[in-house]
C-alpha cells in the first residue's frame, strides 16, 4: 500500500467492476484521477460521490467502427494459415465452433486496450493503478503501474452459466444455474421426453427432415402440418429444452415429431482422437511467435494477457465437440435425413451439423429466425459473423424481398434464395382474421445493450439510456394512466430489469419469457428499444409503434428508409404516446405505413407453412 501514498506524480486509478473499491476512498484524494471502465463500476463511484472520467470519452465513432471490425478479425483467428494446422481435424476447425463466445469475451477486451492506450498517449508520465485484466494491459505501456488484486475472481464466460427465466403470476426471478447442472438436468427430462416421442415409430415411409434448436411454440404451425405431410419431422436440440411447460408438452404429443437422444456413449476411436486434437492444441501454445503476431493491436501484442482464457475455452470446446459429433454422426447414420433446417451456421450444435452434412451430401436448409432488417452494407460483417446467411448451406428460406435483396448485394447465387414467407408469422397474419377487442395497455419490448455483442451496447452511456429509459417509461405509463407490460428479450444474458420496474411501481408487469404475440395482439400502443423484429410483428397486427433510440450503432434498414415507425429519443416518448393515444388519425396513419411495409418483408402471408412444406417435399 505504500507505492499508492507517493505524491511524485498524478495517480490514475483504472477501475471497472471487479475493482477492490473499499480499498479505493483510503488512497484517493482529489488530486489523483479515476477512470471507469464499465457501467457497473460507473454507478458504484457515483454512488460513492467520486468524481470519474468514463473511458468511453476517449474513443470517437470512426474509433469504435474500427474495433468493432477488429473485433471480428480476432475471433476469427483460427482461419489463420499458421494455426488451421493444428485446429482442424476430418475437416472440422475446432476454433470455429466456439467463436461466438470467445468474441463475447474479446470484444470487452479490445476496447479496454484501445481505451488504456489512448489514456496512456495523454498520460505518459502518471502512475497507474488497476487490477484484473486493466492492470495487465496497462504493463504494455507503462512500468509505473501498481496491481491491485482483483476483489473476486475474472468474469465468467458466455456459457459457463445458463440464465433460467422463472415467471410465477406477478413474481419474476431468474436463477443462474452452473452450465454443467442445467445441461445434466436437461439431460434428464430429454431422456423421459425422448422415450415418449421415439423418433423409430415414425413412419418409414416418409422423408426424414431434422429441424435443429427449434422453438416449439414459435414452430407450432410447422409441426402440426407435418404431421400431415410426406415429412417425418425430427427435433434435434441441444440448448433449448424440447418442452418446458403444458402447452408445449401438448404441441409434441399433437405433432407427433420425434426428438433425437444424445447418448452418453465413447469408444477407443474417439479417445484416442481427443487426445490426438489436445496434443495437437499443446503444440499450438507453443508457436508464441506466430500467436504474439496475430494478436497485436495497434504494435502491442496482448496474446500473454489472453492466453489463458483462450486456452480454457479450447479446452472445453475440443472436449465438447467430440462428444457432440458422436450424437450427429449416430443420428445421421441412422436416420438418414433427407435434409437438415437450422437458423444459422455459428451455434455450436448448428456448426457442426452443417459441416459434416455437406460432407454426406446432405441438404441444408438455412431458415431466417430474424428479420435481418439491419440489411444495410455497414452491417454485413456483422450479419456474416452471426451466420444467419446461407455461406455453407445449399438453401436459404427467406421471408420475402428484402431480404432477398439483402442476399443479393451480399453476392450470393440468386438460385440459392428462396423467398417463401415465414414460419413463425403465419400466425400474426391469420390472428387478423378474427375481431378481437384491444386492452388498453402499453407493450414495451425492452431489449437490454448487454444481449448483442456489438461496442456501442459496451458504452456506459448506451446503458445509462436503457436503464432510464425503463425507468421513464414506467413512469410516464404512471402519469398518462396507462396500464404498462414489459417483456424482456429471452436471450441468455438479458438483463434483469424487474428490481428497477419494482422500485417504481411494483404493479408493473415484467414478462421474461413466453410468447409475445397474445401481449403485441392486445395491446394499445407497441414500444421497442431500437430496432427488431418485433417491429414487423407489431405491422401486421395493427399496433402504433414506436421505437426509442439507445444506441448510436449506425443502424440502416427498410423499417427506417420506410419510416414506417415514429423513432423517438427518451425525451420525446411521453409526447409521441400522447399524439397517438389522442390523435386517431396520427396514429392511423403509422399503421398504414406499416401495412404497406409488410408487402415487401413477407411473401406467402397465410400459407408459408405450407408452401415451406411443399417446396421441402419436393426439392
Amino acid at each position: 500500500m505504500e507505492v499508492l501514498k507517493t505524491k511524485n506524480s498524478t495517480k490514475i486509478f483504472l477501475v471497472d467492476r471487479y475493482f477492490p473499491f473499499n480499498e479505493l476512498s483510503s488512497v484517493f484524494d482529489d488530486s489523483h484521477k479515476v477512470i471507469s471502465f464499465d457501467y457497473e463500476s460507473d454507478k458504484i463511484l457515483n454512488d460513492k460521490k467520486i468524481a470519474h472520467i468514463i473511458s468511453d470519452e476517449f474513443l470517437n465513432n470512426a474509433e469504435l467502427i474500427e474495433l468493432q471490425n477488429i473485433s471480428y478479425d480476432h475471433a476469427n483467428w483460427f482461419r489463420n494459415e499458421k494455426f488451421k494446422k493444428y485446429l482442424e481435424y476430418d475437416e472440422i476447425n475446432i476454433g470455429e465452433l466456439c467463436k461466438i463466445e470467445f468474441h463475447y469475451f474479446l470484444l470487452p477486451f479490445l476496447k479496454k486496450l484501445y481505451e488504456v492506450q489512448k489514456i496512456y498517449d495523454i498520460y505518459p508520465n502518471s502512475k497507474y493503478v488497476a487490477s484484473g485484466f486493466l492492470s495487465e494491459i496497462c504493463k504494455l505501456y507503462s512500468n509505473n503501474i501498481y496491481a491491485f488484486k482483483e476483489k473476486n475472481s475474472p468474469p465468467s464466460l458466455l456459457y459457463d452459466s445458463v440464465n433460467y427465466k422463472v415467471n410465477i403470476g406477478s413474481i419474476n426471478f431468474t436463477l443462474q444455474l452452473p452450465t454443467k447442472f442445467y445441461n445434466f438436468v436437461k439431460y434428464v427430462i430429454d431422456f423421459i421426453l425422448q422415450v415418449i416421442f421415439n423418433p423409430k415409430m415414425l413412419s418409414k415411409n416418409k422423408k426424414n427432415i431434422i429441424l435443429v434448436e427449434s422453438d416449439i411454440i414459435n414452430y407450432e404451425e410447422f409441426l402440426l402440418k407435418s404431421k400431415k405431410s410426406n415429412i417425418n419431422l425430427l427435433l434435434f436440440n441441444r440448448r433449448r429444452p424440447y418442452a418446458w411447460n403444458l402447452r408445449t408438452f401438448l404441441i409434441l404429443f399433437r405433432s407427433k415429431s420425434g426428438l433425437l437422444r444424445y447418448r452418453l456413449k465413447s469408444n477407443n476411436k474417439s479417445k484416442n482422437t481427443l487426445e490426438f486434437q489436445l496434443v495437437k492444441l499443446s503444440q499450438l501454445w507453443q508457436a508464441e511467435t506466430h500467436l504474439n503476431t496475430f494478436f497485436t493491436l495497434n504494435n502491442k501484442s496482448f496474446w500473454k494477457i489472453i492466453k489463458p482464457t483462450l486456452i480454457s475455452i479450447m479446452n472445453k470446446t475440443v472436449k465438447e465437440e467430440k462428444f457432440i459429433r458422436n450424437c450427429i454422426e449416430d443420428t445421421l447414420n441412422s436416420f438418414t435425413p433427407s435434409s437438415v433446417l437450422v437458423n444459422n451456421e455459428t451455434g455450436f450444435l448448428e456448426c457442426l451439423l452443417v459441416k459434416l452434412c455437406k460432407k454426406k451430401g446432405i441438404p441444408i436448409f438455412v431458415i431466417q429466425h430474424g428479420s435481418l432488417a439491419n440489411d444495410g452494407l455497414s452491417l454485413k460483417e456483422f450479419n456474416f459473423f452471426l451466420g444467419g446467411y446461407p455461406v455453407i448451406s445449399k438453401h436459404f428460406l427467406a421471408w420475402g424481398n428484402v431480404t432477398h435483396k439483402a442476399c443479393l448485394r451480399y453476392g450470393f447465387e440468386a438460385e440459392k434464395i428462396h423467398a417463401l414467407g415465414s414460419i413463425t408469422h403465419e400466425k400474426f397474419f391469420k390472428s387478423k382474421i378474427n375481431s378481437i377487442k384491444n386492452q388498453d395497455y402499453i407493450l414495451l419490448a425492452a431489449t437490454s445493450p448487454n444481449s448483442e455483442n456489438i461496442v456501442y451496447n459496451l458504452l456506459t452511456r448506451t446503458n445509462k439510456n436503457y436503464e432510464y429509459l425503463i425507468q421513464q417509461i414506467c413512469k410516464i405509463s404512471n402519469k398518462l394512466g396507462k396500464k404498462l407490460i414489459i417483456k424482456t428479450h429471452p436471450k441468455q444474458n438479458e438483463l434483469d430489469i424487474s428490481p428497477i420496474v419494482k422500485k417504481i411501481d411494483p404493479s408493473i408487469i415484467v414478462i421474461n419469457q413466453g410468447d409475445i404475440f397474445p401481449l403485441i395482439k392486445d395491446c394499445h400502443v407497441f414500444l421497442c428499444t431500437d430496432y427488431s423484429t418485433t417491429i414487423l410483428e407489431a405491422h401486421i397486427l395493427e399496433k402504433p409503434v414506436i421505437s426509442i433510440k439507445i444506441s448510436d450503432f449506425p443502424f440502416d434498414n427498410e423499417m427506417l428508409r420506410k419510416n414506417s415507425c415514429i423513432v423517438s429519443s427518451i425525451e420525446e416518448i411521453e409526447s409521441n404516446l400522447l399524439k397517438i393515444i389522442n390523435d386517431d388519425s396520427f396514429s392511423k396513419e403509422y399503421v398504414s405505413r406499416g401495412l404497406n411495409l409488410l408487402d415487401d418483408y413477407f411473401t406467402n402471408k397465410t400459407n408459408s407453412t405450407q408452401k415451406i412444406i411443399e417446396f421441402l417435399n419436393h426439392i
